[in-house]
């Protein structure tokens, strides 16, 4: 008798034991499961704050290429101003050099011979003329020297356009450049952004699983947890609400991991 009822005892206790190592081994479980969702959900909460902070970024370097496009537009207006410029200041040098000095030159009547004998130009300058050169030269040596004066100058602007034409170019080349660089990290952005809104929607879905599940309502009554920790579906909204869910999702599960901690 005595060994029958120690027998009985044994196999009691033997039970009771295998129950509770099956309850800590279930808690243990639902434990795990709620660390990997918390886990997951602080791993997509980090991932959204990089890519927010690369969409500011981008945002901001758009603006800056929108404002050096705009100064590009200035530059070529102002350039393109200077050669409309420049062009008709040509035109009327050289129509006066045709039309009105050129001819004075050409209609002058040179005096008898006796009159310039001495040509009145230093030996060895053509150009210069000798202090005793007759009115009729000087003034037609005035007028070459006006014309000349003036096609310096043109030639000098001529230079000028040249140089800003040049840093134009490359400006425009680099812009350009920088822009398709930009175009190209705006395409990678928006790729970046809807697999992680694939990743939100797949968090939301087996996250709206695992709480309507028995197991997470069990843990919530063993835990005497917040019971309005139930599924909710955001299929299909937008992605601001949808980091919105997850926020409330994954805080749901950490009051529920927590208070089963304490416990």
């Amino acid at each position: 008798m005595r060994k029958w009822l120690q027998a009985s005892i044994f196999a009691a206790l033997s039970v009771g034991a295998g129950q509770v190592q099956s309850v800590t081994a279930g808690q243990d479980s639902f434990r795990n499961e709620l660390v990997k969702f918390i886990a997951a959900g602080d791993e997509l909460r980090a991932e959204g704050s990089r890519l927010n902070a690369a969409q500011t970024a981008l945002t901001q370097q758009g603006q800056q290429l929108r404002a050096r496009s705009a100064a590009i537009d200035i530059r070529k207006a102002a350039l393109e101003k200077r050669i409309a410029d420049y062009n008709a200041a040509a035109d009327a040098r050289n129509a006066a050099a045709r039309s009105d000095n050129m001819q004075k030159c050409s209609s002058l009547t040179a005096p008898p011979p006796a009159q310039h004998q001495d040509s009145g130009l230093a030996a060895g300058d053509s150009k210069q003329p000798h202090p005793g050169t007759p009115p009729y030269l000087r003034q037609c040596d005035a007028g070459i020297k006006d014309i000349n004066t003036g096609m310096d100058m043109l030639k000098a602007e001529k230079t000028a356009l040249a140089a800003e034409q040049q840093s134009l170019t490359a400006a425009v080349a680099a812009y350009n450049q920088a822009a398709s660089s930009w175009n190209n990290r705006e395409l990678d952005a928006v790729s970046a952004l809807n697999a992680f809104y694939k990743k939100q929607q797949d968090y939301i879905h087996n996250a709206n699983e695992f709480m309507a599940s028995t197991r997470f309502q069990d843990g919530i009554l063993a835990t005497q947890s917040d019971r309005s920790c139930t599924a909710q579906q955001h299929a299909g909204k937008p992605a601001v609400q949808l980091t919105a869910a997850v926020g409330e999702v994954l805080a749901c599960i950490q009051r529920v991991h927590s208070r089963m901690h304490r416990k």
